[in-house]
């Protein structure tokens, strides 16, 4: 870094998951057996289990006893340490094979352990190591909640809590200033494909305000209406069968020409009748967009990313809220997937505070936000499989003899001289840019100045109650008096303190201090209730009764409701029966004699068949 005069730079840890073959590999340079997972008795995930073979008599022993008392990995887990500057590689921080039934107990484990040899080794050359980056996985996003809505020790929140900043990192306080950790990232690229898929969803449709429906069949009406030149939309885009990861057909579907569509649709014209009914797609898509520019955006400087990002945090909470209390919707079929919402909140936080963070201690650097998310990690897989003959899949040992081949590429990457590399597949390439004609025209070194963060954050709180009242999410006109809020503040920002909007419509005003938002995250952090401490239940909302009555067993690694789990992530449950050999044969012969009783006393039909189950197998 010295000789390429590379400043240091803030540093992420990204990890993902990918399914692999489960083969056991020799390596003959380390004589050790690549691609178990951990002992089978009291089983956990380790991160080196790699078994020596050795040359003696008992050789032979080592190699029965391995395969005999240890789980063979069928996933592989990495943590890549990624510098938010382009001309850095990525660097391996570790790499194992997996069941993929480890908890997150285990997994901020290996968080403090990567931090610790971090700060140790490379912290001083490299820069500080601020936080995690995730793809949506349940456990993660279940310590970036806990981490991120502490409240102990010194934190850093450059925009008020009043303000419905609501989310914070750990603080500190070193020679030159100070450093964050604990700092959460969801991906935003999975956030972007996860949100998207909502327009065909198969068992939400989304409620955006009174009468307003987002659809993906009002997408295919732009098709049918305008030419493809125009839209740019194809029958790939719409079709109910489509790959769900492209996320190039996510950003095509966001782009701004298929809302400008959508408008012209609403307005009508001289040979078409408007169409008011589409205003509810129209405007989902216009969120998503802003989301999306907060990190892709070739024109938006870090202030009106800020302001992007407090439009998106203030429009979903009002826009749940608004959904939370009309007793005609309920969230789980009207409203995003907790975890979307999630991911989402978590991810636009972590950009503002990563620039304010920027700004405060690495003012000549750019904030490269699209660097962040953990892409580098399916870059990672792909290149894995590419390396390996274009194989989608493969084994353990094969990741572990090309961990330092990948490691050549990042630096091959990171070289101006070099040659670059196309993604993998095409549905992975960054196709943003292309509706912005002129190409990159913001500086990332224009910083906002000190307080300017706050002003950016309230114009974005604006606009989304503009955009609520425009849809029709107005306080007034839902007649809804619930008796929140009543510091006598001057929510609305219009001046008056004794308006009567600011203690009875704090649902709409405050959405994060109203309709049960503090349940939400402590549920998917793992702080659950029971139903039974609670007076009724009208304190529990549809998008948090599972994690309510769920034990502490069934949310140990995932919430039990199909909210809270990922679309997109892969989950082995622990608790799976498999029979033994003699159980199983027992069972098969019990099954016969209940088959040939059956058919002979077929016409008395009075067969009792629990009677002809193994009395073990009844106990399980």
């Amino acid at each position: 870094m010295e000789i390429y005069k590379i400043p240091r730079t803030p540093v992420l840890a990204a990890e993902d998951e990918t399914a692999i073959v489960g083969t056991v590999m020799y390596h003959q340079d380390r004589d050790e057996l690549l691609g178990f997972c951990g002992p089978k008795d009291n089983h956990k995930c380790m991160e080196n289990n790699h078994i020596k073979v050795g040359n003696d008599r008992d050789a032979y022993d080592r190699l029965v006893n391995a395969f005999d008392k240890n789980i063979i990995g069928k996933y592989a887990r990495v943590i890549l340490l990624n510098p938010l500057h382009e001309k850095i590689p990525h660097l391996v921080a570790l790499l194992m094979p997996t069941c993929n039934r480890f908890t997150h107990h285990t997994v901020y484990h290996q968080w403090q352990k990567v931090q610790n040899l971090y700060e140790l080794h490379l912290e001083h050359e490299l820069g500080p190591l601020i936080g995690n980056s995730s793809d949506g996985d349940s456990r993660r996003r279940k310590l970036h909640l806990q981490l991120m809505t502490c409240t102990a020790g010194d934190r850093f929140r450059p925009i008020g809590r009043h303000l419905g900043f609501i989310f914070s990192a750990r603080k500190e306080v070193v020679e030159n200033g100070y450093v964050i950790r604990e700092i959460g990232d969801q991906d935003v690229i999975h956030n972007h494909k996860k949100i998207i898929n909502h327009l065909d969803h198969t068992s939400r449709m989304l409620h955006i305000g009174p009468d307003l429906l987002v659809h993906m069949n009002q997408i295919e009406l732009v098709m049918r209406s305008f030419p493809v030149l125009v839209h740019g939309l194809t029958r790939d885009h719409v079709r109910r069968d489509r790959d769900r990861q492209n996320w190039k057909v996510a950003q095509e579907l966001s782009f701004q020409r298929v809302q400008d569509c959508l408008n012209d649709l609403i307005n009508g014209s001289d040979d078409r009748a408007p169409i008011p009914s589409v205003k509810g797609t129209k405007a989902f898509l216009y969120v998503v967009h802003q989301y999306v520019d907060i990190f892709f955006s070739p024109k938006a400087s870090l202030a009106e990313r800020i302001s992007l990002a407090g439009f998106v945090t203030h429009f979903l909470g009002i826009w749940r809220n608004y959904v939370y209390l009309n007793q005609a919707l309920t969230l789980t079929s009207n409203f995003l997937s907790r975890e979307t919402y999630c991911d989402i909140l978590i991810s636009v936080h972590f950009a503002v505070m990563l620039i304010c963070f920027y700004r405060d201690n690495f003012p000549n650097s750019q904030c490269l936000l699209h660097l962040t998310g953990s892409d580098c990690c399916e870059d990672f897989f792909s290149k894995n499989g590419q390396f390996v003959g274009n194989h989608h899949v493969y084994p353990y040992g094969q990741m572990y003899r090309n961990v330092s081949h990948m490691i050549r590429l990042s630096q091959i990457e990171a070289d101006d001289n070099a040659p670059k590399f196309a993604k993998a597949h095409i549905k992975q390439e960054n196709v943003w840019k292309s509706q912005y004609p002129g190409g990159v025209t913001c500086s990332l070194r224009d910083y906002p100045a000190l307080g300017e963060e706050i002003s950016a954050w309230k114009i974005g709180i604006r606009r989304a109650r503009d955009l609520a009242k425009e849809l029709g999410i107005i306080p007034r006109d839902l007649n809804i008096d619930l008796g929140f809020d009543d510091d006598d503040g001057d929510d609305d920002d219009d001046g008056m303190n004794d308006d009567d909007t600011d203690d009875n419509y704090g649902w709409f005003y405050k959405p994060f201090d109203n309709c049960n938002h503090d349940k939400l995250f402590k549920n998917l952090s793992g702080d659950t209730c029971n139903n039974n401490n609670h007076d009724s239940d009208e304190y529990c909302d549809d998008d948090d009764l599972d994690p309510c009555i769920a034990t502490d067993e069934t949310q140990e690694i995932h919430d039990s409701s199909d909210d809270s789990q990922d679309e997109n992530s892969t989950y082995t449950p622990m608790n799976i029966f498999e029979p033994t050999s003699s159980e199983f044969m027992e069972m098969h012969e019990r099954i016969d004699v209940a088959i040939d009783n059956f058919e002979e006393h077929s016409d008395q039909n009075s067969v009792n068949i629990d009677d002809s189950i193994p009395s073990s197998l009844q106990k399980r």
